[in-house]
């Protein structure tokens, strides 16, 4: 069984139910919507991430991960 993990999915409109069933996936597996961009956070497998992104209205699928700013040095 793959192990499911959290994915970021940035969409041109909206995902239906019809577009989640066609990749393996249910409303249960929205974990969050932002409201201020058209980007779902998803839980599933690598198995529906690539289901998921051949949809037309898909942009892109990464996964959800920390990103970090390293510390600026003071050069003087």
């Amino acid at each position: 069984m793959e192990d499911r993990k959290d994915y970021l999915v940035g969409v041109s409109g909206e995902l239906t139910e019809a577009d989640l069933e066609a990749s393996g996936l249910s409303e249960d597996d929205i974990k969050h919507r932002y409201a201020m961009m058209k980007v779902y956070v998803i839980t599933m497998t690598e198995t529906e991430a690539v289901a998921i992104e051949t949809l037309d209205k898909v942009n892109y699928v990464e996964m959800d991960q920390e990103v970090r700013i390293p510390e600026q040095r003071n050069e003087n």
